[in-house]
């Protein structure tokens, strides 16, 4: 739309200002000297001097609203609108807040998808060796992660293993929720030599109920190795 010539317009629709303000429509603003109630367009904005001025009319910062914070019951509670972002508080004590935004349209029933935040992160230093061979244990310092919202997540995990000097010995890290662990990492070596290795992995987890515990779980075969400086992080792909 041009911007309209006042020698050619009657009338410019505006909305009162108030008693005791003449108001004047100028057309487009040029350089020069305008009075109170002076109006003018200058780069598709409407202004209206508010005192005299020469003064280049420039807009004002509209700000943004921010984002609310939520606890994972409000957010339950929220009626989502299409593009709707809200921060969800994870750890209060650590600062983390996960970012999500709302996507109608997706056709996964998790339509919280995840725009933004830190990981959630585990670490223990400390060495230890499971208390039996062959199954899916924790170890005495466990490693858990509480799914606030069910939902997909990217965990990845690790851990240096002392490996005994036994042969055919044999180590694995996973992650368990409400399913039996599903080694990810392993390693194995026939020879009876004592080594340190590094073993890590990652993967997607569905979380199907709220509050499911994500575990990070050890299995030992042959002989007990042990674990040490032992990780685990974990980021929403979406939720519910």
């Amino acid at each position: 739309m041009s911007v309209p010539n006042p020698a050619t317009t009657d009338w410019v629709p505006m909305w009162s200002m108030g008693a005791g303000i003449g108001l004047s429509y100028k057309g487009a603003w040029v350089a020069g000297n305008y009075n109170e109630g002076d109006v003018v367009i200058n780069n598709g904005v409407l202004y209206m001097a508010a005192n005299a001025t020469s003064t280049t009319p420039t807009g004002w910062s509209m700000g943004r609203a921010a984002t609310p914070l939520v606890t994972s019951a409000q957010m339950t509670a929220l009626v989502p609108f299409d593009g709707q972002e809200i921060l969800l508080i994870v750890d209060a004590t650590n600062g983390i807040n996960w970012r999500f935004r709302y996507n109608s349209a997706s056709a996964s029933a998790y339509k919280w998808e995840f725009i933004g935040g830190p990981f959630w992160w585990t670490l223990v230093d400390t060495s230890e060796a499971p208390g039996s061979l062959s199954a899916w244990v924790e170890l005495a310092t466990v490693q858990r992660f509480q799914a606030l919202r069910a939902g997909v997540y990217y965990v990845a995990y690790g851990c240096h293993v002392s490996r005994p000097a036994t042969a055919n010995a044999e180590h694995q890290i996973g992650v368990a929720v409400a399913a039996p662990t599903v080694a990810r990492a392993d390693y194995f070596s026939p020879d009876a030599v004592q080594r340190f290795v590094n073993i890590m992995a990652e993967e997607t987890v569905t979380v199907a109920t709220a509050l499911d515990i994500l575990k990070l779980q050890f299995r030992s075969f042959s002989a007990a190795g042990t674990y040490e400086n032992r990780w685990m992080r974990v980021i929403p792909v979406r939720v519910s």
